[in-house]
């Protein structure tokens, strides 16, 4: 992670940057922030609290304010289950889904979207 975050900085030339992770990628992120990275705005999808076999898994520490969109149902960590364990983190619920998001995908793909603009605006040269 820490090389391809180099290398989008490297293509920026000083723009700010977002990560963003679902599943799997959300707790690449988490780790690579906990190991001293960088970056401007994070926004994470489908935080798993336990593995594929229902063993407990304890994320990486999640810095305070970690944008996060948790499924109502996720088989891996319900949101509340999320909001008890992470009580930092700005959890934001997608009700009636479980891990996978499925007929709300939209709904998860805008809530990243508007997080990252918030965090990320776009300077313009017009008046």
């Amino acid at each position: 992670m820490a090389a391809a975050v180099d290398y989008a900085r490297g293509l920026a030339h000083g723009a700010r940057l977002g990560l963003a992770g679902y599943s799997f990628g959300a707790l690449m992120v988490l780790e690579y922030v906990a190991r001293g990275g960088r970056a401007d705005a994070v926004a994470l999808v489908g935080v798993g609290l336990r593995d594929q076999n229902g063993e407990p898994r304890r994320p990486p520490d999640v810095p305070r304010g970690t944008f996060i969109v948790a499924a109502e149902n996720d088989q891996f960590g319900t949101a509340e289950e999320l909001r008890a364990a992470l009580p930092h983190a700005r959890i934001t619920v997608v009700t009636g889904v479980d891990h996978y998001f499925v007929g709300k995908r939209d709904v998860v793909g805008a809530l990243v979207a508007d997080e990252l603009a918030r965090n990320l605006p776009v300077p313009s040269h017009l008046p």
